[in-house]
């Protein structure tokens, strides 16, 4: 019993630690790293100054946080995709690393929007990690376009250029959401989007893209 309420306890702590760090990130991009006070967070999430810091001791630690947190979610991404390569095949493994890639952006887009504005705010370090997890996503997905071309699932194509768009579209629903968000829904997003890689490297052309196509033709 002490063990599962120990278990419960830590829980909560890395709960109330990521509801910080998304008040945080939205106050980050709303008024600048460097503007925004360990008051004003403590207000915007409910807590007084004195329970913020038994969180978190400074800003600097949420910022090393939110790095630790995007590097072990590019890992599961990273495994999760290995396996799926491994088992079904490239098709598939793309199809999963981007709805993975794309959900993570959905739930941290303030977190995605801060890393585009504010990188002066990193140190040298923080910068460096940012940076190798970046790089480690493009080669996630270059490793199954690379795959894919070779089994012919996929024609010759630039597959790093391409990861890199992969990555700047999944991107695009945080910093583009002012407009995304009143166009289509995030799963519709991920649809269309996953949908047009395939069509842009496939040597086959997805059947959900081609019954679109044919609607948006009919339609005019």
């Amino acid at each position: 019993m002490r063990d599962t309420q120990n278990k419960n306890n830590r829980n909560d702590y890395a709960s109330r630690q990521q509801q910080i760090i998304k008040v945080a990130s939205r106050l980050f991009v709303k008024n600048g790293y460097h503007k925004t006070t360990v008051r004003e967070i403590a207000r915007e999430s409910g807590l007084t100054v004195g329970t913020l810091y038994h969180y978190f001791s400074s800003k600097e630690e949420m910022l090393t946080l939110v790095l630790e947190r995007t590097s072990e979610g590019t890992n599961r991404i990273a495994q999760k995709t290995e396996e799926v390569l491994s088992q079904l095949g490239p098709t598939q493994a793309l199809h999963l690393a981007i709805e993975k890639y794309f959900s993570a952006v959905n739930n941290s887009q303030d977190q995605i929007l801060f890393w585009y504005h504010d990188t002066r705010a990193l140190s040298r370090d923080q910068r460096r990690k940012l940076l190798g997890n970046e790089g480690l996503l493009a080669e996630i997905f270059n490793r199954v376009l690379i795959a894919g071309c070779e089994t012919g699932e996929f024609r010759e194509h630039d597959t790093m250029l391409m990861s890199h768009n992969i990555i700047v579209l999944g991107d695009m629903w945080a910093f583009r959401r002012w407009f995304l968000r009143d166009h289509c829904g995030f799963e519709e997003y991920l649809k269309k989007q996953t949908d047009m890689i395939l069509s842009a490297i496939s040597n086959e052309v997805p059947v959900s893209f081609r019954e679109s196509e044919a609607r948006s033709t009919r339609g005019m």
